[in-house]
């Protein structure tokens, strides 16, 4: 990575600002579908630092018809929800065509809930509390291609 090196106001201190801080998935469309709002205030933040459109719902039934009506780059979805889990969730936007890339939200770290959520036609897994460098990691991963039009 390349790093530049950043001086304070006095020119005292440095600061390190990565190329990552840089990077842009312009016109990405994100949709985010956790029952807890300050996740989604967490993750829309970073989502639009990077230049990212993202819609939002805490009702997996909402998410869904929303992934119907709209064409996304890529669905960060939560796995323990009221009403209708992730999995579930997950299982009805794949039977109905849609092929976004949906990544699990959860932190539940245990091999049969990652396993279940590939079952389901989840594309990845991202533990909770997470940082903003694994979904930054998640991003580069599954919305550079769409911005590149791989």
């Amino acid at each position: 990575k390349k790093i530049e090196q950043l001086q304070d106001i006095n020119g005292s201190n440095q600061v390190n600002k990565t190329q990552d801080e840089e990077i842009s998935f312009h016109n990405s469309r994100v949709l985010i579908i956790d029952d807890q709002l300050v996740n989604i205030i967490v993750i829309e933040k970073t989502l639009i630092h990077y230049g990212i459109n993202a819609d939002y719902t805490e009702y997996a039934k909402d998410g869904i018809k929303l992934a119907s009506e709209k064409s996304y780059d890529l669905i960060l979805m939560d796995i323990h929800m009221p009403e209708m889990d992730g999995f579930e969730a997950a299982s009805k936007i794949k039977e109905i065509g849609i092929e976004t890339p949906i990544i699990a939200l959860s932190a539940d770290v245990t091999p049969n809930s990652q396993r279940k959520a590939f079952e389901n036609g989840m594309q990845d897994y991202l533990t909770k509390p997470f940082s903003r460098e694994k979904l930054l990691v998640v991003l580069k991963k599954y919305l550079l291609q769409a911005v590149n039009g791989n």
